[in-house]
């Protein structure tokens, strides 16, 4: 599919992560691989399901000014929990409780505030329908 990719995502911050668009759809991240041509953007609908959209750009992409993953501070962009709930990143300005929402889950819940990554399993607080209770992640993507 034709389109274009005019920023870095707002999703993920890392050097290959796009903002694209493609007809009157938004696709958040996508990725372009290195040492192509990067006329290509890749933009996956989540780790766990194979569904991509390949979006062919009229001009080579230069990623140049983009700012590269710190994996010490950057937020993934999905996120499995423990319990085996899947999380996808949202660029929001929804809050809860004056925390931002950050993620949200296949079970309709949200994930709030920051990334908790002191100890060896990180967390998050997770907002359910019965209050916050903070629950540790399984996998994360970046």
């Amino acid at each position: 599919m034709s389109g274009q990719c005019y920023e870095q995502s707002h999703i993920i911050i890392r050097e290959d992560a796009w903002r694209c668009q493609a007809g009157d759809q938004l696709f958040d991240p996508c990725f372009v691989k290195a040492g192509s041509k990067k006329m290509e953007a890749v933009c996956p609908q989540s780790p766990w399901v194979g569904d991509s959209v390949q979006i062919n750009v009229g001009i080579p992409l230069n990623n140049e000014h983009h700012k590269t993953l710190d994996m010490s501070r950057a937020f993934p962009w999905a996120i499995e929990l423990v319990n085996g709930e899947y999380c996808l990143a949202v660029n929001s300005n929804e809050q809860y409780d004056s925390m931002p929402v950050r993620y949200r889950c296949s079970n309709q819940n949200v994930l709030i505030g920051y990334l908790q990554r002191c100890k060896t399993a990180w967390s998050m607080l997770e907002k359910t329908p019965k209050g916050v209770i903070t629950v540790e992640l399984r996998r994360a993507w970046f």
